[in-house]
């Protein structure tokens, strides 16, 4: 007797197979509020930080670069009160030729020039040294909100990780580079664009294609950076190394983009108001939005653990 073929139809792949349970979800009401409370700890003084380095911003640049600045400063005064004369004596001679003009009766006065050229070094210095100095202090940022949310051997991770803390540095600043490089090739396409758009369309209907070609340039730029949303958490927990880094993360946000995106809008809004305020809540708004992906990174890898992912 011969089999017949079984008429039986296959299984439904993933969600759709009642047999198969669907890949635990993130959930992010409860990533807010343990976000919350283990930011309670810690926001007054980087609130006190925030207020002191924004009430330094007008001394700090000219206790840095020392006479340089002052002698810049007159530059700038000197060049806008030629402008000004320029602009009323020559006002029939085109933007190029009153621009030579100036500079040749700037070349007549050597000193502030000098002070501006060796300002322009200094200043690249400064910013370097700044750029090397969040970095450090972002590194810092993780290590504390990461231990902010561990229930137990927070203040040990704390002293293991800061004794690392300058190759977790560099490997931040790697991952920071490949993070935001798509946001600066999504950004460069967007100008592309939008010149274009400026020269085939005019009217009313412009702004609004241009913010609509800018969202869709960025739009892969976050989805990368979604995807490498814990790289930070992951050099401080598991490998300093960024390459291993990203993928570890790429792991842990599969099937997550949806309650990833919240965070990320959420981190957006985050940076606004620190932007809306003068930067007074750009650091201790920075803080929460590392607890925040501290409190879903322990979630995820706690899923991952109990979901065999």
């Amino acid at each position: 007797m011969t089999d017949r073929p079984s008429t039986q139809p296959p299984p439904l792949p993933g969600a759709l197979n009642p047999a198969v349970p669907a890949a635990p979800r993130l959930q992010v009401v409860p990533c807010l509020t343990r976000a919350a409370k283990a930011f309670t700890g810690w926001w007054i003084p980087l609130c006190l930080v925030a207020a002191a380095l924004v009430g330094s911003q007008k001394w700090l640049p000219e206790k840095l670069l020392g006479e340089d600045y002052r002698m810049a400063m007159s530059y700038r005064d000197v060049w806008h009160s030629l402008s000004s004369a320029a602009s009323d004596e020559t006002a029939q001679a085109s933007p190029l030729d009153r621009l030579l003009a100036l500079h040749e009766e700037m070349l007549e006065r050597p000193a502030p020039l000098l002070a501006a050229q060796r300002l322009a070094f200094k200043t690249l210095a400064a910013v370097g040294s700044v750029f090397l100095l969040v970095c450090f202090l972002h590194t810092l940022l993780i290590i504390l909100s990461r231990a902010s949310v561990q229930t137990h051997k927070a203040h040990r991770r704390i002293r293991e990780n800061s004794r690392r803390s300058p190759i977790l540095t560099l490997s931040y600043i790697v991952l920071a580079f490949i993070k935001l490089m798509p946001f600066f090739a999504g950004g460069l396409v967007g100008v592309l664009l939008a010149v274009g758009l400026w020269l085939v369309v005019r009217g009313p209907l412009l702004p609004v294609l241009v913010l609509l070609e800018f969202g869709l340039c960025m739009l892969p730029a976050a989805y990368l950076y979604v995807r490498l949303f814990f790289t930070g958490f992951v050099i401080t927990e598991e490998s300093a190394h960024p390459i291993p880094a990203i993928g570890r993360s790429w792991q842990l946000t599969r099937g997550q983009l949806l309650p990833l995106a919240c965070l990320f809008a959420a981190e957006v809004l985050i940076t606004l108001l620190g932007l809306v305020t003068l930067f007074i809540a750009y650091i201790p708004g920075t803080a929460f939005k590392y607890t925040l992906r501290a409190s879903a990174y322990e979630q995820l890898r706690a899923l991952r653990v109990t979901g065999g992912g």
